[in-house]
């Protein structure tokens, strides 16, 4: 029989619950792993409390990926909150002192509720910062400095262009359709040549799958913030259909490149006769 190895990770698509649209694709990971778990109560009576049988139950099945990328999709499923475009943030401009040491900005300042212009900061050469307000042409004065001093302005203003997600108080993670993709070798090859040892794949599809809403964002100096993204699969009803309707969790396939039926074949029973091997 031919040995088969898993290696390395998984590509992640995850999809909409409801729809089936996919959400995200993640190519760049890190770490896929899946983890089942099972809880047991033993079954003991008669002389010596001997062990009758064994209760199996509480059955759960765990997901666990990491995206060397930084990943605002995995996070806003994570989170359950969708992401939005437009966002007013922090943005900073090096600016030259005119006349009357005034500073007049490329960018249009946050005007609040009232037609009242956002202030803003000024980082002046010699380090000192002054709180300044911005009039109806986008200029303003400081105190401090130089005719012809650069500069550092920063102030709130809305870019149109940027995402973001709002982590709730009340946050519920969203439900979705997880598949996940890897690549199967062998040791033996495939093929009548043998030519490659990789000979096919691994899908593992989980049809309903909550997020669990934790997550870290690690950030270091030497390294890149990854995204990690975790979630507990959700008993599916099975389509089979009839009285032996049992809902599950996943289903594991193993496909084989340019594989016949006759590949798996350990024995053959002859009808009426004896079994041969």
């Amino acid at each position: 029989m031919t040995k088969k190895y898993l290696q390395s990770v998984a590509n992640a698509y995850v999809y909409n619950d409801a729809t089936g649209a996919l959400l995200v694709e993640g190519k760049t990971l890190l770490n896929s792993s899946i983890e089942t778990t099972l809880g047991k109560t033993d079954v003991r009576g008669g002389i010596g409390n001997q062990l009758l049988n064994v209760f199996y139950h509480t059955a759960e099945m765990n997901l666990a990926i990491e995206d060397a990328q930084w990943n605002l999709d995995f996070l806003s499923l994570s989170v359950g909150s969708d992401i939005t475009t437009g966002a007013n943030i922090f943005t900073e401009e090096t600016q030259t002192l005119s006349a009357g040491k005034t500073v007049t900005v490329d960018g249009t300042p946050l005007v609040l509720p009232g037609g009242t212009v956002l202030y803003g900061w000024v980082t002046q050469k010699n380090g000192t910062v002054e709180k300044v307000t911005f009039t109806g042409s986008l200029s303003t004065a400081v105190s401090g400095g130089t005719i012809g001093d650069s500069v550092c302005v920063r102030y709130y203003a809305l870019d149109s262009a940027a995402r973001a997600i709002t982590i709730s108080a009340k946050m519920v993670p969203s439900i979705v359709h997880i598949v996940l993709e890897a690549e199967l070798y062998s040791s033996a090859g495939t093929g009548t040549a043998a030519t490659t040892s990789k000979i096919g794949y691994v899908q593992i599809d989980i049809p309903k799958a909550t997020l669990t809403g934790a997550f870290t964002v690690k950030m270091t100096p030497d390294g890149v913030a990854s995204t990690p993204f975790a979630a507990r699969a959700l008993a599916n009803d099975s389509t089979a259909g009839g009285c032996t309707n049992e809902p599950y969790y996943s289903t594991i396939t193993e496909m084989i490149s340019a594989a016949n039926w006759w590949d798996n074949v350990t024995g053959i029973a002859i009808e009426g006769g004896d079994f041969s091997q």
